[in-house]
């Protein structure tokens, strides 16, 4: 796992440092993060802290325009020390709650060429698939 995500940093640097050198038609993108649950407090009860990874890629259809396509990953696991689970049922295991999205959008430049940050906006859809893994262990053991 760590050789993937050392070989995706090494990706999008050179990918950044490619652009800056020679304009492309398409742009690369990635990223990911880990959330702490806050609330509902049902949703915080219940699952641990979950992370998110994201890939994406842009095509230049316009000066100012681009097309992008990306598919995103969400994950939760299920917390069973807070639940008093991992006592009464320890051989209990499974329950991780997932989102896969796919989507398409939409990036218009507002084209402010001096500026160090370089505003737009993005807007477009896709569509999710929330799955549930199965709970796997003999609760009565």
């Amino acid at each position: 796992m760590k050789k993937l995500f050392l070989a995706l940093i090494i990706l999008i640097a050179f990918a950044a440092t490619t652009s800056a050198q020679v304009p492309t038609p398409f742009s690369l993108y990635a990223g990911g993060l880990i959330s702490l649950p806050q609330s509902p407090s049902s949703f915080k009860d219940t699952y641990k802290n979950g992370w998110h990874g994201m890939a994406g890629f842009g095509w230049k259809l316009a000066p100012k325009f681009q097309a992008v396509a990306k598919i995103e990953l969400h994950s939760f696991a299920v917390d069973y020390e807070s639940q008093n689970l991992a006592t009464s049922n320890p051989n209990l295991e499974g329950g991780t709650n997932r989102l896969l999205m796919f989507g398409l959008d939409g990036r218009f430049s507002l084209g402010v060429p001096v500026a160090p940050i370089k505003p737009f906006i993005l807007g477009g859809g896709g569509l999710a698939h929330v799955s549930q893994t199965a709970y796997s262990g003999d609760p009565l053991a």
